[in-house]
């Protein structure tokens, strides 16, 4: 029940938990290795209805968290040396997302009646729905407020490997397809159940009151809103794919988006690794804050700058190693795609490192909510006409509007963002 002793410096300690998330990122290249499987041997039509699925379970289990984990991470990083209120953090936030679970089965009936591909596989809705639990009731806040990603990165490495090994061992024809869902939802309950264990190793259990769970939820409107709206410009667009389009589209739109998305991992580990650390900065050090703030927008920017650079000129070539020759139509899509990495690096210091640091949750609701307003408006529009390239059309101009809004308000609030990039600049230069 003791605190881990701190005995490395901040910079060693963010440097070696910034290795462990991407050991944690490289854990996503274990199931993304089913995906040429699973494109080829279920075929473009029933494995758009699991990408589809999947989508649904992902972004349900955006709201189950409901912010909770940015918040809840910010709030552990402040108050680390006190393991009376770490405990209560842990109680009220188990609590908030206990009475979300309960929310998340309302969604799932309104969804089985009304959504068409549900209603045929009311067997994938309840999957999907069990996904989202899981994943919103991992207590990952917890190892991220206190800087010890290599235990979320042990968890993901050995979540990656049973997925995949299920997926290879129990799927293997189009009438099996419900079971890599069922795979995703047992190996995620089995994740949150041993980061649960070893949360309450370390903290006394105490008994959520629903008082003050409701309390944090009332308090996290802001931020839940916020994951919400993030959610549905980005992990829920193979959904908006399948409502306003063919399972196939879906294929080729949750096909692109999934290489994509492995070109992402490379960002994550700099952005989580350096959030709470720059959160504690902010209330303590500002200038100090400016100075980790202008690393990360450095190192974001070039790593994102290279990952949509190998994107936009090897996309036909990825596509037809990762999902095959049927999946030719996924190639533009890709390229289309190709932006994203770098405009979510810089959106990712702007929004994250700079405007949740200082508690700026209502003004980067608003940007987010024109940015998910948009890419619902435009995939309505688009994706009809112009299928997955549509989509992948309305998702670039969505986070172009994040990063563009993000960075005039930071730089309108303070500059200290830019002062500490110039000097991280002008330090590398000498």
């Amino acid at each position: 029940m003791n605190q881990p002793a701190e005995q490395s410096s901040p910079p060693s300690r963010v440097a070696r938990n910034t290795l462990w998330l991407y050991a944690r990122g490289a854990s996503t290249l274990l199931p993304l290795a089913t995906v040429p499987y699973l494109a080829r041997i279920l075929g473009v039509r029933v494995w758009g209805e699991v990408v589809f699925a999947q989508s649904f379970g992902i972004w349900s289990g955006v709201l189950v968290d409901y912010g909770l984990t940015l918040s809840a991470t910010r709030e552990m990083a402040r108050r680390r040396g006190d393991l009376r209120q770490v405990a209560e953090l842990a109680g009220t936030v188990l609590g908030a997302r206990a009475l979300l679970c309960l929310s998340l089965l309302i969604l799932g009936v309104i969804c089985g009646l009304s959504v068409e591909l549900f209603r045929a596989h009311p067997i994938y809705l309840w999957l999907a729905v069990g996904i989202a639990a899981a994943r919103g009731l991992n207590p990952l806040w917890y190892f991220q407020g206190t800087e010890r990603m290599h235990v979320t990165a042990g968890c993901d490495i050995a979540s990656g490997a049973l997925f995949a090994g299920g997926v290879f061992l129990l799927v293997r024809s189009p009438g099996e397809a419900w079971r890599v869902l069922a795979v995703q939802a047992g190996v995620a309950a089995i994740s949150a159940a041993v980061a649960t264990a070893i949360l309450y190793g370390e903290v006394a259990f105490e008994v959520p009151r629903l008082s003050a769970a409701i309390r944090a939820l009332a308090g996290g409107v802001d931020l839940f809103a916020l994951n919400a709206g993030i959610g549905i410009y980005t992990v829920a667009n193979p959904f908006l794919v399948g409502l306003f389009g063919t399972s196939a589209q879906v294929a080729f739109y949750g096909g692109a988006e999934k290489i994509c998305r492995t070109s992402l991992a490379t960002l994550g580990p700099i952005t989580t690794s350096i959030f709470p650390r720059v959160s504690y900065l902010m209330k303590h050090e500002r200038q100090a804050a400016g100075a980790w703030i202008g690393r990360s927008l450095l190192a974001l920017a070039t790593v994102g700058g290279a990952a949509s650079l190998c994107v936009a000129l090897f996309a036909p070539q990825i596509v037809r190693i990762a999902l095959g020759p049927a999946y030719s139509s996924a190639a533009p899509v890709l390229r289309m795609l190709a932006p994203l990495p770098l405009l979510i690096a810089v959106s990712n210091v702007f929004g994250i490192h700079w405007m949740l640091t200082l508690d700026m949750e209502r003004d980067l609701l608003w940007i987010v909510a024109i940015a998910a307003a948009g890419n619902v408006l435009l995939a309505a529009l688009l994706v009809p006409f112009a299928g997955a390239f549509g989509m992948a059309i309305a998702v670039v101009l969505s986070e172009l509007i994040v990063t563009a809004l993000t960075a005039a308000i930071a730089y309108k609030t303070r500059q200290i963002v830019f002062m500490g990039a110039a000097q991280t600049l002008a330090a590398s230069s000498d």
